[in-house]
C-alpha cells in the first residue's frame, strides 16, 4: 500500500542487566528440573564488551522465535547483536557496548529438555542440549528434537501470547509467522508438517487447566492448531492432515474434523461427520462435547441436553461435559438440575502457568520506539508494563460522573481490592460464571430458595441428626467441619458461614452426590461441596457492591450531583458489572475508568463487550423473530435484586429498572460499535508495541473480522484519517502490518 513506512519492530529491544555475567542462565539451568507443561519463554542472553575491555551481561525473554534449526536460531541472535550493539540507545545514549557472544535457550516441551545455541563474534555457533538433570550433550543433526523445539516455541506464542497470567518482564513477542507472502506460506507449511509429524505426542505437552486428563485430541498441540486455523484459516490444508491422521491410528479424530467444518462454516459436513461418528463411536466423549455444543449454539436445549448427558455418561471426571449441561439446565429454566449438575462438576487444581524465579536484575532498560506512539496510551503515570495508565476522553455521562485523577490507591475503597472472585481460575472461575448465569435468569432470592430445596441446610442436618445419630450412611462426614475441602482457585475461606445464615452440610470422603437419608424432610436433598458453598458467598459480595454501586449512582442522578470515582474503582466495577452479566453498565464503568487513565486490562474488556453488543446486533438484524438469548433485564425479576439487608427493596427496585431502562435504550448500532472496536483496537495496538509486542492472535482476528465488516479500503482510509497525522506518527503502519498479514496468509477456504 502506498504512503505507508514499513515499521522495524527490531529497533528496540528491552535489557535487562545483571548483577553478574551469566546468572539468568545460571538460574535457568537449576530450575530445569520444574519446569512443567509448555514451560517459559526463549532467554536471549548476551554478553557486551566496552571499549575499555568491561564486560556486562544483559538478557531479555521471546515468544515467537523461529528455532526450526541452528541456523535459523543464530539469525535472530546475529539480529540482536547487530540491534544491541550498534543502532539502539543505551539509556538515551549512544551505547560504548559491543557484543560479542549470545546464548539463546529454548525449552523442548515434548523430551523436556532446554535447547540452547551460543554465538561468538568472530566465530561460530554451537548447539546442544540440558536434560532435566542439567546434563549437557551436543544436538547433533537429530532433526526430530528441531521439530520439537520449534513446536514448543511456536505453541506458546499462540496460546499465551495474549495470557496476563502468563508474564515476565522484559519479554518481547514477534510474529512466528513471519512477514512476507513467501516467508508467511513457508511459516504455515512448516506449522502443519510440524503438526502432523509430532501429533501423537500431544498428550506429553499437557492440557489447559479445565481439562484433567490430557488426551490424544484434548491437548496443547491441538489447542494451538485451532489457534493456528483462526488465524491463518487453512481450513483445506488442515483437513488434509487430520483426514491423513486418521487413518493411521484407531482413535476417533471425529471431533477435531466437524470442529474445523465447523470453523468454516460448513454445518452440513460438520452434521455428517458427527452422525457418521456418533454411530461408529457412540461413547466418543470429545464428539458428543461438540455435538451439544452445536445444538446449544442453535438454541435447540432440548437436543443439547440430551448429548451432554450422554457426553457425562462418557466422561464423568472431566468439567466440560458437566459445565454444558448446567448450561442447558439453565436455558430450560430448570434450576434445580442445573444445581445438581454444577455441585457434581469434578474441580481441578489449578496451576498457574510456570515461570521460573530469576535474580533481581542490577538495571531495567525498556527502551520506546519512535514509531506507533498513542500520547495518551503511552504518556502513563508510574506503572509498569503489566497495566498502563493514561488519560483518554470516552466519557459518556460527563455532567454527573467524576473521575479523579492520581495514586489510584488513595482514592479506592478497601473493600473493592479485596473481592474475591477476580482471584477465581480454571474450573472454579468457569464454575462461577455458571452460578452467576443461573443468577441472570432467576435472581438472587429464587437462587436462595433453590438453593435450600436442593441441599440439606444446617438447621435440617442438625435436626435430623438429633433425632437418629445413628443413620448416617456410611462414608459421609459426621460433622460440618470434618472436611474443608479447599477451592484450589485462591478464594478465601468463609468459615462455613453460608447465605441466609445457614450452614453447607458435611461434604463426603470421595466427593460424590449423596441423599442424606436421617429423616423424611431431607431424604431427597445433596450436599452442597464446600467449593460450591463459598462460590455463593463470592457471588453474594459481588452482588452486594454491585447493588450498592447502582443505588449510589441512581442518587446522585436524581440529586444532579458528581458521582466521583478514581479510575481504578471504575476498572473493578466494571469488572463486577461484566461478572454479573451487566454489560450496559459494564461498558460505561470501563470507560470512565479509560476516562482516568489509560489502562490494558480495561481496554481489553471493553473489546470484548464491544464485539458481545456488536454479534448481539448482527445476530438480532439478521433474524429479528429468532434472539438466541433475552435481555438481561427481563430475565431478572426487581425483587429478586435485593442483596444486602442494608439495601431495601425499593431501592433494589429503581436499580433494576435503571439497568432495565439502559439495556433496552443504550443506542448502540453496528456503525457505532464498529468505530469503537476499531478505536480500541488500535490503542491496544499501539500499547503492545510500545511493549515489544508485534503478535496478539486476538487482535489479529478482530481486524479481520473489522476488515470483513467494513471492507478493506474504507478501513485503511478511517486509518489515514483518524492516525495519519503527526501526532501519530507509524500508528497507522501498525494497523497496515496486520492487514498485509492477512493478505500474506491467502486465507485457504477451498474445502469442497
Amino acid at each position: 500500500m502506498m504512503g505507508f513506512k514499513k515499521i522495524h519492530y527490531n529497533e528496540v529491544i528491552p535489557e535487562l542487566v545483571e548483577t553478574e555475567i551469566g546468572e539468568s542462565i545460571g538460574a535457568r539451568t537449576q530450575s530445569l528440573s520444574t519446569f512443567q507443561e509448555l514451560g517459559p519463554p526463549d532467554l536471549v542472553h548476551l554478553t557486551k564488551r566496552s571499549s575499555s575491555h568491561t564486560e556486562i551481561g544483559t538478557y531479555h525473554h521471546v515468544l515467537g522465535t523461529d528455532v526450526w534449526s541452528c541456523a535459523s536460531a543464530t539469525v535472530y541472535l546475529q539480529n540482536m547483536s547487530f540491534t544491541q550493539g550498534e543502532t539502539q540507545l543505551w539509556f538515551g545514549k549512544r551505547s560504548g557496548y559491543k557484543v560479542h557472544s549470545g546464548v539463546l535457550c529454548c525449552y523442548n516441551a515434548f523430551s523436556k529438555q532446554d535447547v540452547r545455541v551460543s554465538m561468538k563474534i568472530p566465530g561460530g555457533c554451537d548447539a546442544y542440549v540440558l536434560d532435566e538433570r542439567g546434563e549437557k550433550r551436543p544436538m547433533l543433526a537429530d532433526t526430530t528434537l528441531w521439530l520439537e523445539t520449534y513446536m514448543s516455541g511456536i505453541l506458546r506464542s499462540f496460546l499465551f501470547t495474549d495470557d496476563e497470567t502468563y508474564f515476565v518482564n522484559g519479554c518481547r513477542k514477534i510474529n512466528p509467522l513471519g512477514i512476507g507472502a513467501k516467508a508467511t506460506q513457508e511459516a504455515l507449511d512448516q506449522f502443519l508438517e510440524a503438526f502432523e509429524k509430532l501429533f501423537f505426542k500431544g498428550p506429553l505437552l499437557g492440557s489447559k487447566p479445565i481439562v484433567q486428563l490430557p488426551t490424544l485430541v484434548n491437548n496443547y498441540l491441538v489447542d494451538g492448531l485451532f489457534k493456528f486455523l483462526t488465524i491463518s484459516h487453512a481450513f483445506g490444508r488442515a483437513l488434509a492432515v487430520l483426514e491423513r491422521l486418521q487413518s493411521r491410528t484407531s482413535t476417533p479424530l471425529a471431533s477435531l474434523i466437524a470442529r474445523l467444518h465447523l470453523m468454516n462454516q460448513q454445518e452440513i459436513k460438520a452434521v455428517k461427520v458427527m452422525a457418521a461418528g456418533i454411530h461408529q463411536h457412540p461413547r466418543d466423549a470429545p464428539l458428543l462435547l461438540v455435538q451439544a455444543q452445536y445444538c446449544y449454539d442453535k438454541s435447540r436445549y432440548d437436543l443439547a441436553l440430551k448429548c451432554a448427558t450422554k457426553a457425562v455418561n462418557a466422561s464423568p471426571s472431566e468439567f466440560e461435559p458437566w459445565a454444558l449441561l448446567v448450561k442447558c439446565y439453565t436455558k430450560l429454566a430448570n434450576y434445580e438440575q442445573a444445581l445438581l449438575a454444577l455441585n457434581s462438576c469434578p474441580m481441578f487444581t489449578y496451576h498457574e502457568p510456570f515461570l521460573y524465579r530469576l535474580p533481581t536484575p542490577h538495571k531495567y532498560h525498556f527502551p520506546e520506539s519512535a514509531y506507533g506512539r498513542i500520547p495518551e496510551v503511552w504518556n502513563y503515570n508510574g506503572t509498569d508494563n503489566g497495566n498502563g495508565s493514561t488519560s483518554s476522553s470516552n466519557n459518556a455521562s460527563d455532567t454527573v460522573i467524576e473521575t479523579t485523577n492520581g495514586n489510584d490507591q488513595e482514592f479506592v475503597d478497601p473493600g473493592l481490592l479485596k473481592l474475591p472472585a477476580p482471584s477465581l481460575r480454571a474450573t472454579f472461575a468457569k464454575a462461577y460464571e455458571l452460578l452467576t448465569e443461573i443468577v441472570k435468569h432467576i435472581g438472587w432470592d429464587s437462587l436462595l430458595k433453590y438453593r435450600s430445596i436442593v441441599f440439606v441446610m444446617e438447621e435440617e442436618y442438625r435436626k435430623g441428626n438429633r433425632s437418629n445419630e445413628d443413620s448416617i450412611p456410611a462414608g459421609s462426614t459426621s460433622s460440618p467441619d470434618e472436611h474443608d475441602t479447599s477451592t484450589n482457585g485462591n478464594v478465601q475461606e468463609f468459615d462455613e458461614v453460608s447465605l441466609g445464615g445457614s450452614k453447607s452440610a458435611p461434604l463426603t470422603a470421595n466427593g460424590n452426590i449423596k441423599s442424606i437419608n436421617q429423616t423424611t424432610g431431607i431424604r431427597d436433598k445433596r450436599l452442597c461441596e464446600r467449593w460450591l458453598d463459598n462460590l455463593f458467598m463470592v457471588l453474594y459480595e459481588d452482588l452486594r457492591v454491585y447493588t450498592v454501586w447502582r443505588a449510589e449512582f441512581i442518587h446522585y442522578q436524581s440529586q444532579q450531583l458528581k458521582y466521583k470515582k478514581s479510575a481504578l474503582e471504575w476498572e473493578i466495577l466494571g469488572g463486577i458489572a461484566f461478572r454479573m452479566r451487566h454489560y450496559d453498565e459494564a461498558m460505561e464503568a470501563l470507560s470512565n475508568a479509560l476516562s482516568g487513565r489509560f489502562s490494558s486490562r480495561a481496554m481489553w474488556k471493553l473489546l470484548d463487550l464491544y464485539e458481545m453488543k456488536i454479534k448481539e446486533l448482527v445476530a438480532s438484524e439478521n433474524n429479528r423473530t429468532d434472539r438466541l438469548t433475552p435481555s438481561t433485564s427481563a430475565s431478572v425479576p426487581a425483587s429478586n435484586t435485593s442483596v444486602t439487608p442494608s439495601l431495601t427493596t425499593s431501592a433494589t427496585s429503581v436499580v433494576a429498572n435503571n439497568s432495565h431502562n439502559s439495556n433496552n435504550n443504550s443506542g448502540y448500532t453496528v456503525a457505532k460499535l464498529s468505530d469503537k472496536i476499531l478505536d480500541v483496537t488500535i490503542r491496544l495496538l499501539s500499547w503492545n508495541h510500545r511493549w515489544y509486542n508485534e503478535f496478539s492472535p486476538k487482535l489479529f482476528v478482530i481486524v479481520h473480522e473489522i476488515s470483513d465488516r467494513d471492507g478493506y479500503e474504507k478501513l485503511t482510509n478511517i486509518v489515514r484519517a483518524k492516525y495519519g497525522g503527526p501526532s501519530y506518527e507509524g500508528v497507522d503502519d501498525l494497523v497496515m502490518t496486520y492487514l498485509n498479514s492477512l493478505k500474506y496468509l491467502g486465507f485457504d477456504n477451498e474445502l469442497k
